[in-house]
C-alpha cells in the first residue's frame, strides 16, 4: 500500500483508534495494571516480553432455540450486551450425540 500524500502510512486500525479515542477496557485494565504486575511475577526484565491478550471469543450454546425461537434473540441480545459487538449465530456442523 503506497503512502498517503499527508504522510506516511497507517493501519486502518492505528487510524480509527486514534481518531475516536475508544480503547476497550479489557485492553486498558491488561495495559495499566496487569503488564507491570504480570512481569513481576513471571521475573521477565522488559515490559515487552510479557505475554498479550491476542483473542477474545465469547461462545454460548443456545439448545432451547430448537424449541423456542425466541431464545435465540435473547442470547443474541445478552452477548451483544457482554461483548459490545452483535453477535454472529452460527449453527452446530454436527449433532454431538449422533
Amino acid at each position: 500500500m503506497p503512502c498517503p500524500p499527508g504522510g506516511p502510512a497507517v493501519s486502518p486500525r492505528a487510524r480509527t483508534a486514534e481518531t475516536n479515542g475508544y480503547v476497550p477496557r479489557l485492553k486498558a485494565t491488561y495495559e495499566q495494571e496487569l503488564r507491570a504486575r504480570l512481569k513481576d511475577e513471571l521475573g521477565l526484565s522488559s515490559v515487552m516480553q510479557v505475554p498479550r491478550v491476542q483473542k477474545v471469543t465469547l461462545n454460548m450454546g443456545v439448545g432451547e432455540a430448537k424449541t423456542e425461537a425466541k431464545a435465540l434473540d435473547s442470547a443474541i441480545e445478552e452477548l451483544t450486551t457482554i461483548a459490545g459487538q452483535r453477535a454472529q449465530v452460527r449453527k452446530a456442523r454436527k449433532s454431538i450425540a449422533s
